[in-house]
């Protein structure tokens, strides 16, 4: 049992949400690997294809159970895209929150290079349709590991309302692995920008995450995550 819970939890890690580009360059792949931490034997490395910074290359690593993006510009400058990365990827725990000590990059240095990236890329968010394509992007390179991504907050309570490990939840998670990747649910437009928010469920431990999020008319996001619920078992 435990092999195929850690098995489907890479099956759901690995699918981000984009459309892979292929194998990136030698020299791309040295740098992400690099900046990454993870050790190049084992590691799973392809180029992700997005729209919104055209001068930025995106580089997916992913290794076991750990999965990072890097972002190389076209300086070849690396920047770790991917918030809590863990130094040492053999200890790591599903679930577990790891210490400030534990981790390559903090969350919140993460967003800044992103953030850095943006203002570099001159992106411009005009409308309700944009923020949520946007801050969607921003989610599948961001997010470290994801287990089930959730439609919006009456599926979330939906979840909370099934036993963790039940039959139900089985059933439940079966009919949603069809979304492979954050959906965000657009709530206010402001003279600044927009708020949204995304829910994720992390199935094998009955945790429930909600992540609330603002980006700005230049595409500036801020970023705030928490349980939303844990599931009764």
């Amino acid at each position: 049992m435990k092999t195929l819970v850690l098995l489907a939890i890479v099956m759901l890690t690995a699918s981000g949400g984009f459309v892979g580009a292929g194998p990136p360059d030698d020299t791309a792949a040295d740098t992400a690997l690099l900046m990454s931490g993870l050790p190049a034997n084992g590691s799973d490395i392809t180029e992700v294809d997005q729209h919104w910074w055209s001068r930025i290359r995106l580089i997916r690593i992913v290794h076991d159970l750990e999965e990072c993006m890097i972002a190389v510009d076209g300086d070849g400058n690396p920047y770790l895209m991917t918030g809590d990365v863990l130094q040492n990827v053999e200890s790591m725990v599903p679930g577990k929150l790891y210490t400030k000590d534990e981790v390559l990059t903090s969350s919140a240095e993460a967003i800044a290079s992103f953030n850095s990236l943006a203002a570099t890329e001159q992106v411009a968010i005009a409308a309700a349709e944009d923020a949520q394509e946007y801050l969607e992007f921003f989610l599948s390179v961001h997010i470290r590991h994801s287990g089930a991504y959730l439609s919006g907050k009456q599926i979330a309570y939906l979840v909370d309302a099934t036993r963790f490990y039940s039959g139900e939840s089985e059933r439940l998670r079966a009919g949603l692995r069809q979304i492979e990747k954050p959906v965000v649910q657009v709530l206010e437009a402001t003279d600044r920008g927009f708020v949204g928010t995304s829910y994720d469920w992390h199935w094998w431990c009955g945790l429930i995450k909600r992540y609330d999020l603002t980006v700005s008319r230049t595409g500036q996001v801020t970023f705030a995550g928490g349980t939303h619920a844990e599931q009764e078992p």
